[in-house]
C-alpha cells in the first residue's frame, strides 16, 4: 500500500490513476494530521507527501512519522511545486528518499516509485530467487509456512510481478492467487520482511508480566528435537523447536521429501522456565512421532508394509498426484485426490489452499 497526503484533490486523484494501474493499492488523505493518526492502524510500503499544506507541512509530518514510527522503514517521497535549491536540499537533508516537482509526469512517478521499493526491498530484507522450473509455487508455500516467515513471494509473469503477502507463514489473501499455481516456468523472489520493533516499549525489564513471557535471550533458548522415522527407503523427519511465535511458540513440523505434511503447535505459561519449555517440546516431539506411526500402520504405512507405490492412500502421494492432475487442467481429478489427502492431514495449509484455488476454477466452469 502507498499512502498519497495531499489537500489538492486532484493530485491525489491524480497519484491514484497513475499508481494503480501499475499494481499499487493506493490510500490518499487531504491532511498530514488524518494521515498521521490512521497509520497506526497500517503500515504503507511508501508514503508521498505534498509540502505546503494547511494545519501541518509535509516536513513537520514527515519529522512526527519518524519519531512516532522509529521502528518501520518506509521510504518517503515529496512533491512540491516549489523548484528552489533551498526546499529541495532541506527535503532531502530531512531524510526523504526523492522529490518531485509539480507538475507530475506519471511515467516519471511510476518509473522513481517502483525503483525506490526496489531498493527497499533488496537492501532491508534477506532474499532468496529461483525458477518455478525447479520449484513449483505450492512448494514455496510450504517453506513459507515451515519457517513461519513474514515477508512477500514476488514472481515474475509475462504481465509483471504479482506479490503475494504472508505473515508468520500464513499466506494473506491474494486474488492472483489462481494464476501463480497454473505457471510452471518463471522467476521467483522469497523476502523476508526485517524485524519489527513495535512491540519493544511493553517487553518485560524485570520479568516476565501476566500477559507475555520473560524475553530469553539465545543463551537460554530452549533445546529443540530431531528425529527421523524410516518407512521403506524413505524418512520422516520430525523436528521441534522453540520459535518467535508469541501465541504457540512450540511448534513441530513433520517432513518428508522436503514437503511439510504435519505441524503441531502448542502454548506455554508465562511461568516456564526454560527446563519446563524443554520438557513440553520433549513431550509434544514424542506425541508426534506417535501420531505419525499410528497414521502409517491404520494406512499399512509401518516397517513392514509394502512399497510406497502399493499405498494409493499415502498423504504424499496423493498429493502429487493432484498437482499434476491440476497441472494437466484435469480440476475434478485433483480436486477428488486431494480431498482424499485432506482426510488424511486436515491441518496442511498449503493443501487448503489448493484446494480452495481448484475449488473456484470448477466453480468458474459450471
Amino acid at each position: 500500500m502507498i499512502v498519497v497526503v495531499d489537500d489538492e484533490e486532484i493530485y491525489r486523484e491524480l497519484l491514484s490513476e497513475t499508481l494503480e494501474p501499475a499494481g499499487f493499492t493506493v490510500t490518499a488523505f487531504a491532511s498530514a494530521l488524518t494521515a498521521l493518526e490512521q497509520l497506526e492502524q497500517m503500515e504503507p510500503r511508501l508514503i508521498i507527501s505534498d509540502i505546503e499544506m494547511p494545519e501541518m507541512n509535509g516536513l513537520e509530518f514527515h519529522r512526527r512519522y519518524q519519531q512516532c514510527y522509529a521502528f518501520r522503514h518506509t521510504p518517503f517521497v515529496f512533491l512540491s511545486s516549489h523548484s528552489d535549491s533551498e526546499t529541495i536540499i532541506a527535503s532531502l537533508e530531512g531524510g526523504a528518499d526523492d522529490y518531485l516537482q509539480k507538475p507530475l509526469q506519471p511515467e516519471i512517478i511510476r518509473a522513481k516509485i517502483t525503483s525506490i521499493l526496489k531498493r527497499r526491498d533488496k537492501y532491508i530484507t534477506q532474499q532468496f530467487s529461483g525458477s518455478l522450473e525447479q520449484m513449483p509455487f505450492t512448494q514455496i508455500l510450504q517453506f513459507c509456512e515451515a519457517r513461519q516467515l513474514t515477508g512477500w513471494v514476488k514472481v515474475a509473469t509475462g504481465d509483471g510481478d504479482i506479490r503475494v503477502e504472508f505473515i508468520g507463514g500464513e499466506v494473506q489473501d491474494n486474488d492472483d492467487i489462481d494464476t501463480l499455481f497454473d505457471m510452471d516456468a518463471g522467476d521467483f523472489t522469497i523476502s523476508v520482511a526485517p524485524v519489527n520493533y513495535s512491540e519493544i516499549s511493553s517487553a518485560s525489564v524485570g520479568g516476565a508480566t501476566a500477559q507475555q513471557p520473560a524475553t530469553r535471550t539465545s543463551d537460554e533458548k530452549p533445546m529443540g528435537k530431531l528425529s527421523g522415522i524410516k518407512v521403506n527407503k524413505r524418512i520422516f523427519q520430525v523436528q521441534t523447536e522453540f520459535s518467535d511465535n508469541k501465541a504457540e511458540p512450540v511448534v513441530t513440523v513433520v517432513i518428508l521429501d522436503g514437503r511439510v505434511v504435519l505441524k503441531r503447535t502448542s502454548a506455554v505459561a508465562a511461568s516456564d522456565d526454560k527446563t519446563a519449555i524443554e520438557q513440553q517440546i520433549e513431550a509434544q516431539h514424542l506425541s508426534v512421532e506417535e501420531e505419525i506411526r499410528d497414521k502409517l500402520a491404520s494406512l499399512g504405512g509401518g516397517s513392514t508394509a509394502p512399497a510406497q507405490q502399493e499405498n494409493p492412500d499415502n498423504f504424499h502421494q496423493l498429493y502429487d498426484a493432484g498437482y499434476e492432475q491440476y497441472c494437466c487442467g484435469n480440476y475434478a481429478a485433483a480436486l477428488d485426490l486431494w480431498e482424499q489427502a485432506e482426510k488424511l492431514n486436515p491441518d496442511d495449509k498449503t493443501l487448503a489452499i489448493n484446494l480452495t484455488v481448484v475449488r473456484n476454477k470448477l466453480g468458474a466452469a459450471t
